[in-house]
């Protein structure tokens, strides 16, 4: 009971873990391990860890159950979306979010809790 919908993309180098009824749109990116770009060390995949891991920026991602992430998203290293979370189309979601609640924008913030109602749907599938 997971979607991922076209043109998402998964960089789970340090773990992405997806539970029951959640849900990618179209063009949602996750990264579990980022470059950082401050200047402070070298970029791109060619360097040794020697040359760029002090900066580095990892972090297991974890989807909790009845997640559902809007288009064109993107969810960063080391966040968890816990239950029931919703995250609006074209957010950047850069820390961890609260059960049931509706974050939206850049960076992502919370707007409103969700309903619930959803839950009772997915014990009769």
């Amino acid at each position: 009971y997971i979607h991922i919908s076209a043109y998402s993309a998964l960089y789970a180098g340090s773990g992405i873990t997806i539970d029951n009824f959640s849900g990618l749109s179209p063009r949602c990116t996750l990264f579990s391990e980022s470059d950082d770009f401050s200047g402070k060390s070298l970029v791109g995949p060619f360097f040794t860890a020697k040359e760029h891991k002090p900066h580095y920026i990892s972090g297991a991602i974890t989807l909790n159950k009845y997640v559902q992430i809007g288009c064109n998203s993107t969810i960063m290293p080391g966040t968890t979306l816990h239950e029931g979370v919703a995250i609006g189309a074209h957010s950047l979601v850069t820390k961890s979010c609260s059960d049931w609640g509706i974050y939206t924008g850049t960076p992502a913030r919370y707007i409103k809790k969700r309903n619930k109602d959803l839950i009772h749907l997915a014990d009769s599938a």
